[in-house]
């Protein structure tokens, strides 16, 4: 995961959350969480690129839409939620939850935003699971665009844990993960 060198305000993760959904189910409950987070973390939301492997590696919260599908308990990461539901999701099993995550197939996910939450040294899901578990599911592999609170501006997960940042050179921002180019589209420009 690779921070990106915007600055990012409360109002603008509410704004592209908007953007993300579009239908009124939850989402004025999700709008109150995501500014409740931003309160505890003193409005500290960063703009990230997230690699497959970290994607993979996202905890999740425990998930079900109605009795006939639990997707998954409180903090088992993408991976596994996937892995145990590739073949529901791919053999057409009906669930709504399924059907979810089944249409997300073709989404071009670097055009996607998820938000999540860095605690514990882990990235934690916020809003996205059925993006998350089509991703995984479908094999994509592109970097992609997220939000995130609680971690710095200037580092990456893994600098968080190793204690180093990446370095602005010749135009890219580079750490041990990945490379992205400098002045990806901005906060003040085109939304991720």
């Amino acid at each position: 995961m690779t921070i990106l060198p915007d600055k990012v305000d409360t109002q603008q993760v509410v704004d592209r959350y908007k953007l993300e959904h579009r239908g009124p189910e939850g989402r004025e409950e999700s709008i109150r969480c995501l500014e409740k987070l931003s309160k505890e973390h003193e409005g500290n939301w960063v703009k990230v690129l997230i690699s497959r492997k970290d994607t993979l590696g996202v905890r999740l919260p425990e998930h079900k839409h109605d009795a006939s599908v639990n997707l998954c308990e409180n903090g088992i990461p993408v991976s596994v939620a996937a892995k145990r539901f590739k073949q529901a999701v791919l053999s057409n099993e009906p669930a709504e939850c399924l059907d979810r995550i089944r249409s997300q197939e073709k989404r071009d996910f670097s055009r996607t935003c998820l938000f999540l939450q860095f605690q514990d040294n882990t990235l934690r899901h916020v809003d996205g699971l059925h993006r998350l578990l089509a991703y995984a599911i479908y094999g994509h592999t592109v970097q992609i665009p997220a939000f995130v609170v609680g971690l710095q501006h200037g580092q990456t997960a893994s600098s968080a844990r190793n204690e180093r940042t990446p370095k602005l050179v010749d135009g890219r921002v580079r750490s041990s993960s990945c490379e992205i180019p400098a002045g990806f589209p901005s906060s003040n420009s085109t939304p991720i």
